[in-house]
């Protein structure tokens, strides 16, 4: 009978890379910025230029873009896989982050900015929701061995949150201190970042047996293996 994993399991370097992984996937999604902008869409749309009362009306529109990204996100990821989806989507979403912060940076009082920048930000939350949103958590799910899986989830999740709760603390100041052109080139940096953290520390997961994906981090990272992975 296999016995229950344990922390003490935790400590071999293979096992606690994968736990870097997926905690880095979690913090990453977070710091992207997309739960600050849906918890605080208001605010971000009043300091784009809106009044307060359209900024309120518009932001009902965030949360349909939402639900919008989420059902592309169910129809293509089995599609696309896993890893390309996920960097597309770091990629892009940090362009329209620095397109946002560009645009507040130099034509902060043009009469189409407000507009614009909130097209920006579907833009973004639809790519966000489609991709790095439902990826983060399906890749978490998968990169475990089945024996590790509950409590190697537990903790990459816990990062997840905690992130989460991080960024929602600091966003409101760090909006009136820096600005917000400031706040969304700090989470296109985070965005890009993540892509380079994905393409070289991800494997992807797509139709991979979870052996293959075992094999995969005990090959780079438990120099006794003597195992090859099939996983580029």
């Amino acid at each position: 009978m296999t016995k229950n994993p344990s922390f003490k399991d935790f400590k071999k370097d293979w096992i606690i890379q994968i736990v870097i992984t997926g905690s880095m996937l979690g913090i990453i999604q977070q710091f992207a910025g997309i739960n600050s902008i849906m918890y605080y869409g208001t605010q971000v749309l009043q300091s784009s230029g809106f009044g307060a009362n359209a900024a309120l009306i518009a932001n009902v529109a965030n949360g349909i873009f939402s639900c919008l990204g989420a059902i592309i996100g169910m129809y293509t990821v089995d599609k696309l896989g896993r890893k390309p989806l996920e960097l597309l989507g770091l990629i892009f979403c940090g362009i329209s982050l620095i397109a946002v912060g560009l645009i507040k940076t130099f034509a902060a009082n043009a009469s189409w900015t407000p507009v614009t920048i909130m097209i920006l930000i579907l833009i973004y939350i639809i790519i966000d929701q489609g991709t790095i949103g439902p990826v983060t958590w399906l890749i978490n799910s998968e990169i475990f061995p089945s024996r590790y899986r509950g409590l190697g989830t537990g903790i990459t999740i816990f990062t997840l949150w905690f992130a989460n709760f991080i960024v929602g603390l600091l966003f409101p100041v760090l909006l009136a201190s820096i600005g917000l052109a400031n706040v969304f080139y700090l989470f296109a940096a985070f965005c890009l970042f993540g892509a380079w953290f994905v393409s070289v520390r991800v494997p992807e997961t797509k139709g991979v047996e979870l052996e293959e994906i075992e094999t995969y981090f005990r090959a780079k990272y438990d120099h006794s293996f003597k195992g090859e992975s099939k996983i580029k």
